[in-house]
């Protein structure tokens, strides 16, 4: 979702937190997505748990990682 020129300046953070700020206010319990394989570290970092087996997507490996979402 981050053009590589605008990487590990915080907006990817900043997206997640946006999204767990309007799941969170609509009671939601969790949040998927899913994700390049070779980034999934960085979702981890950002409480994202695998939550499923290994796809390809357009050709890229992905994986799908779930978050739960406080307060809800």
């Amino acid at each position: 979702a981050v053009l590589q020129p605008w990487r590990g300046k915080g907006f990817g953070r900043m997206i997640i937190d946006t999204l767990a700020a309007a799941a969170n206010k609509k009671k939601l319990d969790s949040v998927f997505l899913g994700a390049q394989i070779q980034v999934s570290g960085f979702y981890r970092r950002l409480g994202f748990h695998p939550s499923g087996d290994p796809f390809k997507e357009v050709g890229i490996d992905h994986i799908p990682m779930k978050k739960m979402i406080k307060g809800a």
